[in-house]
């Protein structure tokens, strides 16, 4: 059986993929460490059977990692589904939390509360008018962008 990797992180000189097939496999994941380290290219391996998980910090391009590896039968790249994960991963705006009392926890949101504890501390250093009164308009104006 042909195992599926999926490239779940890729930075320069390191990538990580799941083989969700694979996954408990601890032989699989040993001979497939083994395998890579005599890559000439493959500084170091790290796997996980229990995750499904393949570390690898290589010199070179992911591309050429991705073939040999193919070449050495240890798995074959699923670009359907790292197209699609890496889609999920790059959005920069995750949805907004909601807690207990239905309101929305936005960046804004928290920004003014880290704002209002601000203000409070410089009430207790006895620092009302220009610092503390400056910082509690800053967070209501972070409140009502966070409504927006």
């Amino acid at each position: 059986m042909e195992a599926h990797a999926v490239v779940v992180h890729h930075i320069p000189g390191r990538a990580r993929f799941l083989i969700h097939e694979k996954r408990g496999d601890e032989r699989y994941f040993s001979d497939a460490a083994k395998s890579l380290g005599r890559f000439e290219k493959v500084k170091s391996t790290r796997v996980n059977a229990t995750t499904g998980s393949i570390t690898v910090e290589f010199a070179g391009d992911l591309q050429e990692l991705v073939q040999e590896a193919a070449a050495q039968d240890l798995f074959v790249l699923s670009e359907a589904e790292s197209a699609q994960r890496s889609s999920v991963f790059s959005k920069s705006t995750a949805p907004p939390i909601n807690i207990v009392s239905g309101r929305e926890i936005t960046p804004m949101f928290m920004w003014g509360s880290v704002l209002i504890v601000l203000g409070l501390m410089q009430i207790f250093r006895g620092r009302l008018l220009p610092p503390a009164l400056s910082i509690f308009w800053s967070a209501l104006y972070a409140f009502q962008q966070s409504e927006r």
